[in-house]
């Protein structure tokens, strides 16, 4: 499986498509199950359209990703425009009638030249049965409600054995923590907003920090004066409008600079003792893991859906690594859990197993169900024919 994010975000150069491509033309795939759906974390395809809980793509936050703004929620076009090939629709009635309906679809779409199939996806019975499906294929492109259902279908065929995940024999990492948010979401900044009740906050200058050492040093000599008394938040996020006026001042690359500065500091703090980081935002996620030279993980327990502990198993640091529901991923259930608890947020993100680096992830989006032509726009419901798709009856589409 090559997973996505669970909310597509790409360009209409890719890169979602044209390794969906290359795969498929190494392993002599002949149509390929795509689809970013997680319903336990909101994300549902329906129609071809992408959902983030009731909102569509292109009206969600993710409109305005400072690097892959996501005006489209209809995802057979997004791909389309990725894609050499074309680009065809499993859509919920047929998902509806499961397994088989679904192999029958994708075979009459590969018929038909469709290279690649969005499938919509609303709830987990959906993905075990595209699961079930998909695991017939050679590749699938999808997020980690693909890999849900994936699982299953290698259980159910025994092809692969249940592991008990709710235990663990871990041992605890002790040090310093610190939270590194370099997502621009409305989620992180409303956490960031709140997270300055518990624990010290520095919103970082980002002309400072791109323009050489001294941003990262001063960044790095606040936190060691702090880290002592607890856990520190250092955050790069920022709204659209200042997102814009940055990238307008410091160039469209300033999005890869302030990644790089960042990573710079999550280096620093972990040679200052930290070994209980959580990052959050997707490009800040990976930019530090390519710093840290974290090559592999292993997966423990889930925390929340899509969201499972981790440790690193090479290099000598002892990292304990989880992604934690920032960034985009939307929900405020650090907050909510935190509240439930009596417990302050810096007890939640830190007090598991007291101890782990967390890499956090990904955006969050959305936008409108219905297909329709460029430059066109109607009301939600059966996608125009921008791309095939297997109805149930060949009136239904009408109706």
């Amino acid at each position: 499986m090559y997973k996505i994010c669970s909310t597509f975000d790409s360009t209409d150069r890719g890169n979602i498509g044209p390794v969906t491509e290359a795969l498929a033309a190494a392993m002599g795939e002949r149509i390929v199950p795509v689809t970013p759906a997680f319903p336990g974390t909101g994300r549902r395809v329906f129609q071809g359209h992408l959902f983030v809980n009731r909102q569509p793509l292109n009206e969600s936050p993710l409109k305005d990703h400072p690097l892959n703004p996501m005006r489209d929620s209809d995802l057979t076009r997004v791909l389309e425009r990725q894609s050499r090939g074309k680009v065809g629709l499993v859509p919920f009635e047929i998902v509806e009638q499961g397994e088989a309906a679904i192999t029958d679809c994708l075979e009459r779409l590969a018929a038909d030249g469709n290279q690649a199939a969005i499938i919509d996806s609303a709830t987990e019975r959906h993905l075990v049965a595209l699961g079930a499906a998909a695991i017939r294929h050679k590749v699938t492109t999808g997020a980690s409600g693909l890999g849900l259902g994936l699982a299953r279908a290698a259980i159910a065929s025994g092809l692969a054995s249940k592991h008990d995940m709710s235990r663990t024999d871990w041992e605890p990492v002790g040090g310093k923590e610190a939270i590194l948010a370099g997502s621009c979401s409305a989620a992180t900044r409303t956490q960031i907003e709140r997270a300055e009740a518990s624990m010290p906050v520095r919103r970082l200058d980002i002309e400072a920090l791109t323009s050489g050492p001294d941003g990262v040093a001063a960044a790095l000599d606040w936190a060691a004066q702090r880290l002592d008394q607890g856990p520190v938040l250092l955050a790069s996020s920022a709204a659209p409008d200042e997102v814009e006026r940055l990238k307008s001042k410091l160039g469209e690359n300033v999005g890869a600079r302030i990644e790089e500065a960042l990573a710079a500091i999550a280096e620093g703090l972990i040679a200052r003792g930290v070994r209980r980081l959580v990052v959050a935002g997707g490009e800040t996620s990976g930019a530090v893991a390519d710093r840290l030279a974290i090559k592999a993980l292993e997966i423990g327990p889930e925390l929340a859906p899509g969201v499972p502990l981790m440790r690193r198993l090479d290099g000598a640091d002892k990292l304990l690594v989880a992604g934690t529901l920032v960034g985009a991923s939307g929900t405020y259930l650090t907050m909510l859990m935190a509240k439930a608890m009596g417990r302050s947020v810096a007890n939640i993100l830190f007090g598991a197993l007291k101890g782990g680096s967390t890499l956090g992830a990904g955006e969050a989006s959305d936008r409108p169900v219905r297909s329709a032509g460029p430059g066109s726009s109607s009301g939600y419901g059966w996608p125009e024919k921008t791309s095939t798709w297997c109805p149930s009856a060949a009136s239904s589409r009408d109706r």
